[in-house]
């Protein structure tokens, strides 16, 4: 009863928070599993150095939301490292693809439809960029000649380069689960702090630093970018009475713990990579605290990436040759759009 309370709490907190008591919500990535958190793999990225190039990303489509309007997009650079000025000529295709992750073709022109959207081709100034530690900052926004619909099933976004005036390498975040497993942290914690793990064919979720011997709630869901497809996450629960703490994610279902003597309590689970598609969830734990008049903390968002393919594929095409189709979950370029 007390697990089902808390949750109808914090949802009804969200439907009646003004947007003035929004924290800063988290920007749409493509994928959506890689919002609000870098993929941990910092990629090297000159979009002159090698001549003409053609970069291509599929998408699945349940990770961007169906009949999302996308009018800018922007990259996201790592934010521990600097880039100099990059001048080139840039143009973004987007195109609603019926094509599965095992149907991406070598030749680019091949994975387009009819309907493929040139939605800019132009002179692209990318100013210096200094380092950063906000993971949703875009290098710059770059607003599109005609608006996007996403329609499904699924998405393919093409950049096209050609070379001009370099004076340093762009930097840019990566998200790579070739190894079986994408552990991503985001948001930020009132309490205590959320990790997850896999390993062995064991999946681990755990919490270090809540209250001793108290409740703890481990909250799972699919979703981190809106709540009840609408509402910005994450969300401040202030107006509950958690001050400084932030719902990240939508829960869909909960399990409840109990910390030990030193505030940590975990749960595993037996869990199989499958063969031909890859899991993508959230969790953000909920604990006991004497910190606010609540008597309730929220720790940080993992997002658990679980499965090395059916994710997200690309291509890339340039003087040196093709490389790819990728065969596992891996993107150069993570774009953020809006």
């Amino acid at each position: 009863m007390l697990n089902r309370s808390l949750l109808i709490a914090c949802s009804l907190c969200i439907t009646t928070l003004s947007l003035g008591a929004q924290v800063t919500p988290h920007a749409r990535a493509l994928p959506a599993a890689l919002t609000g958190s870098y993929g941990g793999v910092l990629s090297t990225w000159d979009p002159t150095a090698q001549g003409n190039r053609v970069e291509q990303i599929w998408f699945r489509g349940d990770q961007i939301k169906t009949a999302l309007v996308i009018n800018e997009s922007g990259l996201r650079a790592h934010g521990t490292n600097t880039s100099g000025a990059v001048t080139f000529t840039y143009g973004l295709v987007l195109d609603n693809s019926t094509a599965a992750w095992t149907a991406m073709d070598p030749d680019p022109k091949k994975n387009l439809t009819a309907t493929a959207a040139t939605v800019f081709n132009n002179t692209l100034n990318l100013p210096a960029r200094g380092a950063g530690v906000d993971p949703n900052d875009v290098h710059m926004w770059v607003k599109h000649s005609r608006p996007f619909v996403f329609t499904g099933p699924h998405l393919i976004l093409q950049h096209t380069f050609t070379p001009g005036a370099v004076s340093g390498l762009l930097r840019m975040n990566a998200g790579n689960s070739s190894s079986g497993s994408l552990m991503l942290t985001s948001g930020n914690t009132c309490g205590g702090t959320l990790s997850t793990t896999y390993s062995s064919g064991t999946y681990t979720m755990a919490v270090k630093g809540a209250q001793a011997n108290a409740a703890c709630l481990f909250m799972i869901g699919a979703e981190k970018v809106l709540f009840a497809g609408s509402v910005p996450l994450p969300v401040d629960l202030s107006g509950l009475g958690m001050t400084t703490c932030e719902l990240g994610l939508e829960p869909v279902f909960s399990l409840p713990a109990v910390t030990d003597g030193t505030g940590a309590a975990s749960i595993s689970a037996p869990f199989t990579l499958k063969a031909a598609d890859t899991d993508v969830w959230s969790i953000q734990a909920m604990h006991q605290t004497t910190s606010n008049s609540a008597g309730w903390a929220t720790t940080n968002v993992m997002t658990s990436i679980l499965g090395t393919v059916g994710l997200m594929r690309s291509l890339r095409v340039d003087n040196r040759g093709t490389n790819g189709p990728s065969t596992f979950n891996s993107v150069s370029i993570i774009t953020l759009v809006r």
